[in-house]
């Protein structure tokens, strides 16, 4: 038989068996419970199997044993043995693990280090990416590049899996382009292992297209991705590296760009990374646009087929000038990102304010670097005369308008300057300016109010009640959650808004204030246990004022 026969024959009988065994794979899903349950992120609205996985795995391995039979090993994807009996164990690894996983739902985690195990057996057995870019890679390098080549093309398709007929689709059209790579560089044995992956591929997807009557699940997701990918390896081994690294990149470029970008995308959301949600390039066809399924597919079916032509077309130029090809491509992604709105939450102002945030809590910025030194001076303070002068500070430098610092009646043992009951407080000062120029003043009234402050820029009596004034009401609690006081404020956000960072200040404010009379605390029940009398101690308790 000859070797262009030999892929059409491996091609054909993947294509019949698939035919054959989908409908039974199909009766296999429903009988034990491997079905796709609708949830809030899925597209169908019944439970339908998602046991499709089998009839494409048994497909394209009956369809490659014909051809080891058919043919000399040296045509056979069999002509290097430990080779192909690792790449098969690694296979049976990935699809068991989505096979288990369509029947019994797993862990993300345990999906993910099973994937990892099933590239290590294939690296282990030989199939490695040992050369890229020209440079030759040492073990320290070339495992984790291809494990990470593994790992990208099974998720890019498991990711892909969330449209009727997508995936086998977009498999379908990448294993053409690999089979015309590969007959065009005389690897036939490797032309017969794609026909095979193609052929299963389009027999399950007169099943799979919309409206679907089976899923491919996990099982055939993972077992496409593993093998298009290890299959992509053992072929280079016989061909330009570069290039044949390129084709299956190019040929897949929706889902491997999905897939590359979905954990960053989920990350700058504050979502889980690896946890699956519906933000996905055809989630956001159908959201976005408004897009039918079968209009969604069909597009990504077009620009996969786009990609598929320009590998075709690369195969043939092979020049310098193929980097333009790439500008374009660049080019026109960018616009198609930003037409669906993939990223919208990437812009300049929602970057550089991230950006900010980052510099602020870090330090970087210079005004967290001179709040943090008000900040230090007020956790250093001594008594409730320095803890004031030092907040009062803080309060003008946010530019608040007026505040006021409420000991509570029973202080936790922190009393003010004197003892006893509120008319022996600290008296009103005559407005006694401190160091920024604002008014300071201590009240001693019955609502046990003992320090007030008023910008020096603001009316002491203007109207509390306007409704643009900003008030907050900050409780002083240490870290046992005892109750000290509060910090009551007043802003006027006409004259002046809010920054990004004035709450978070504001936090920072009332843990130090919090801190420093806890301190204060600790310090008077020193003194007291300390300068207490013989005479005392058999009596109760003398209070100690705080300085």
């Amino acid at each position: 038989m000859t070797p262009t026969k030999l892929v059409l024959a491996s091609f054909s009988a993947s294509l019949l068996m698939a035919l054959l065994l989908t409908p039974l794979a199909r009766s296999f899903g429903i009988r034990f419970g491997f079905l796709d349950i609708p949830k809030e992120r899925k597209i169908h609205s019944m439970p339908l199997p998602r046991s499709g996985g089998l009839a494409i795995f048994i497909s394209s391995i009956a369809a490659v044993s014909l051809t080891v039979a058919l043919a000399p090993p040296e045509q056979t994807f069999f002509y290097n043995q430990q080779r192909a009996i690792f790449f098969s164990l690694g296979m049976l690894a990935s699809f068991g693990t989505g096979l288990f996983d369509d029947f019994k739902r797993l862990n993300y985690r345990i999906k993910f280090l099973m994937q990892i195990l099933a590239a290590t057996v294939a690296f282990y057995g030989g199939i490695r990416i040992d050369e890229l870019m020209g440079l030759h890679l040492n073990i320290a390098f070339s495992y984790p590049i291809t494990v990470f080549w593994f790992l990208l093309f099974v998720n890019a398709v498991n990711l892909i899996d969330g449209l009727d007929g997508l995936a086998a689709g977009i498999c379908f059209l990448a294993s053409l382009v690999m089979i015309f790579f590969c007959v065009s560089g005389q690897s036939f044995a490797f032309a017969s292992a794609f026909a095979a992956l193609a052929g299963g591929l389009l027999g399950f997807l007169r099943y799979n297209f919309n409206p679907a009557k089976i899923f491919m699940g996990d099982s055939g997701s993972y077992f496409l991705g593993y093998t298009i990918a290890g299959l992509t390896i053992l072929t280079s081994a016989k061909n330009e590296i570069g290039a044949i690294m390129l084709m299956p990149l190019l040929a897949l470029g929706v889902p491997v760009f999905d897939t590359l970008l979905s954990p960053i995308r989920r990350w700058m959301l504050g979502k889980a990374m690896f946890r699956p949600d519906d933000g996905h390039i055809h989630h956001q066809l159908i959201r976005r646009i408004g897009l039918s399924t079968r209009k969604a597919v069909m597009i990504l079916y077009g620009v996969s087929m786009v990609l598929c032509i320009l590998c075709i077309v690369l195969i043939q130029i092979r020049d310098q000038k193929i980097g333009v090809v790439f500008i374009v491509v660049g080019i026109a992604t960018a616009f198609l990102v930003r037409k669906l709105g993939y990223f919208e939450y990437i812009t300049y102002d929602k970057f550089y304010g991230w950006l900010r945030d980052v510099t602020d809590v870090a330090g970087i910025n210079p005004d967290r670097r001179s709040f943090l030194s008000l900040q230090v001076e007020v956790s250093r303070s001594n008594s409730l005369d320095d803890l004031w002068e030092n907040v009062c500070m803080i309060l003008d430098r946010l530019k608040f308008m007026k505040g006021e610092f409420h000991l509570s009646e029973s202080p936790s043992g922190i009393n003010s300057k004197t003892t006893g009951n509120c008319e022996n407080r600290l008296e009103y000062q005559k407005n006694p300016e401190n160091r920024n120029g604002s008014k300071r003043r201590h009240i001693s009234r019955d609502d046990a109010i003992h320090y007030a402050w008023t910008c020096r820029d603001i009316d002491s009596k203007q109207d509390t009640a306007s409704r643009n004034l900003f008030k907050v009401e900050l409780p002083l609690l240490n870290d046992g959650k005892a109750y000290h006081g509060k910090l009551v404020l007043i802003k006027d956000l006409k004259s002046d808004p809010l920054t990004p960072y004035t709450l978070r200040r504001l936090e920072y404010l009332r843990q130090s204030m919090s801190g420093a009379l806890e301190k204060m605390l600790r310090e008077s029940a020193w003194k007291l246990s300390t300068y207490e009398t013989p005479a005392a101690s058999r009596t109760a308790p003398r209070k100690v004022a705080l300085h």
